[in-house]
């Protein structure tokens, strides 16, 4: 049987992988409970990616975006709720979802 602590080492290790072109930071747990079944660990991690840059409209947009980003380095992130459906028999991922803060 797969521990809470393995099955959110799993979670950890799925997010990274499934956002492997981009970069993850604070992932942290959020919830963990058995499914009222006793066959998943429900794992919730929250953590930053960051956010998708829009695609400029015209020429001039896409130059003064470019300075914008030229003057202002940093870099801004998206703070996302994951849910993991772990199997307690295996500790393989089954599922992720989206869960809204």
């Amino acid at each position: 049987m797969v521990t809470v602590k393995q099955a959110v080492n799993a979670a950890a290790a799925a997010v990274k992988e499934f956002y492997s072109d981009t970069e993850v930071r604070g992932i942290e747990l959020e919830e963990a409970e058995l499914a009222e079944d006793g066959k998943f660990w429900l794992i919730t991690l929250g953590f930053y990616v960051p956010n998708a840059e829009p695609v400029a409209a015209s020429p001039n947009e896409a130059l003064v975006k470019s300075m914008t980003q030229f003057f202002q380095p940093k870099r801004e992130y998206e703070h996302k709720f994951k849910v993991f459906q772990i199997s307690v028999d295996s500790g393989t991922v089954m599922s992720m979802k989206i869960r809204n803060p």
